[in-house]
């Protein structure tokens, strides 16, 4: 990829369209500083997120810009409702709000995000993959939807993210 310049403001949503093999997960792994990917972004090469540099996004702002791969790669052997509320509570304020405990607010965020994807009847369900049995392909993909929204990163980077989702889970999720 060469030549590439452009703005994304706050709130707006971008969508990155290519062939496979035209560098479309490079470029999403590039927004989001996954800088342990396999290639080199050039030298001089100039990223900007609101004034802060890519290096400072890569250490300082660790988890502020987040990368989700097409594939959906959890603990297989993890019940849903466990691999979220990991996820909530990896993220969960020192002091939430409304006194509640970091505990209570990390299983509150859970359940919401659970219902909103529809997805709470599968709490007690094995995550799985292609060895160990567990939730649906579309149940999966929905889990991984919910475990990168549960990093509240305010830049996020989807690729391939509605791939095995049917038509009205893919227009909710966007």
């Amino acid at each position: 990829m060469r030549d590439l310049e452009g703005v994304v403001s706050n709130g707006e949503m971008l969508c990155v369209l290519g062939p496979p093999g035209s560098g479309c997960s490079t470029f999403l792994k590039t927004m989001a500083c996954d800088s342990d990917a396999g290639f080199r972004v050039q030298p001089g090469t100039k990223l900007n997120f609101g004034g802060v540099t890519a290096w400072d996004m890569r250490t300082l702002f660790c988890g502020e810009a987040v990368y989700t791969a097409e594939s959906d790669i959890h603990f297989p052997s993890l019940p849903v409702a466990e691999t979220l509320y990991f996820a909530a509570r990896a993220r969960a304020p020192r002091t939430p709000p409304g006194g509640l405990s970091p505990h209570d607010y990390a299983l509150a965020v859970r359940d919401v995000t659970m219902a909103m994807l529809g997805i709470s009847h599968t709490a007690g369900t094995k995550v799985g993959d292609d060895m160990i049995r567990g939730v649906s392909g579309g149940e999966r993909k929905r889990v991984s939807i919910a475990e990168a929204a549960l990093s509240f990163a305010p830049m996020q980077c989807w690729d391939n993210s509605t791939r095995g989702l049917d038509s009205a889970t893919t227009v909710d999720f966007c």
